[in-house]
């Protein structure tokens, strides 16, 4: 069975973008637009690993990446960090649990799949 990867982002093309990336790498990707609806899909279905953006309306990726980190049932579940903006990291990152890794954006896919193959099990 394919693992699963939950991408979460608000932009749509960078959304179907990670989509194509990782079903053409064999992986079954579940969408999401922010990190609410990310955050409902994982605790009823929870994926093999999760890519998020930092910056989305209702619930960001730190606080997504925090609540994760943070639950019993979660924290074992490995997260990706896309962004487009270093100082984000810098400036938040000492106020939230850290993700498994942080990929910055514009990103080379196949560097991103190097990194998910590394992290998924």
């Amino acid at each position: 069975m394919a693992k699963r990867i939950l991408v979460v982002d608000d932009d749509p093309e960078i959304r179907n973008l990670l989509v194509l990336t990782f079903e053409s790498a064999g992986y079954e990707v579940l969408p999401a637009l922010d990190g609410r609806e990310a955050f409902d899909v994982i605790k009823s279905d929870p994926p093999d690993l999760i890519t998020s953006d930092v910056i989305m309306p209702v619930l960001n990726g730190f606080e997504l990446c925090n609540k994760l980190k943070k639950d019993n049932d979660l924290k074992n579940i490995p997260i990706i960090l896309i962004t487009s903006r270093d100082d984000e990291a810098n400036n938040y990152f000492h106020d939230f649990t850290e993700p498994d890794a942080y990929i910055k954006k514009p990103f080379d896919p196949d560097e991103l799949l190097e990194v998910v193959g590394k992290l998924i099990k």
